[in-house]
């Protein structure tokens, strides 16, 4: 399965289904991942950049989500791929909870559906963009 490394608390908001399209700087995304289900992974590091509103959405998730960092927490499916305007960017506010400040040309937004929070973090070792993960590691 691919997975996609996210960074809390962003990442906890999507696989408690609070969060259903991850905003990147990429210049686009690959066609053949659209339709699969995506692990998504968090990376080590918190992002401390996120508003408190944002911080406060993802404990009503899960209370211990600052602790979950390193590892493989959930699942989703990537249905489309947006192309940010600054109008759609302020429009999608609640599916992506990025500040309007954040905005700036280019960003695109990898749209989720069908989110699964794992019961317990399976740790492993993230990538950047999308990567492969052993399907063992996730039975």
């Amino acid at each position: 399965m691919l997975a996609l490394s996210i960074k809390q608390p962003w990442a906890m908001l999507i696989v408690g289904g609070k969060k259903t399209i991850e905003v990147r700087k990429w210049k686009g995304c690959p066609q053949h991942v659209i339709g699969q289900e995506i692990a998504i992974h968090v990376g080590q590091k918190i992002d401390d950049s996120a508003p408190l509103e944002v911080r406060n959405r993802a404990f009503q998730v899960s209370g211990a989500w600052q602790g979950q960092t390193g590892g493989i927490i959930g699942r989703a499916t990537l249905v489309d791929v947006l192309r940010f305007t600054m109008s759609n960017f302020e429009d999608l506010y609640e599916d992506h909870l990025n500040p309007p400040a954040w905005f700036e040309h280019g960003l695109i937004g990898l749209q989720f559906i069908s989110p699964m929070r794992f019961p317990e973090m399976i740790p492993y070792r993230g990538q950047l963009g999308f990567f492969d993960v052993p399907d063992e590691i996730l039975a």
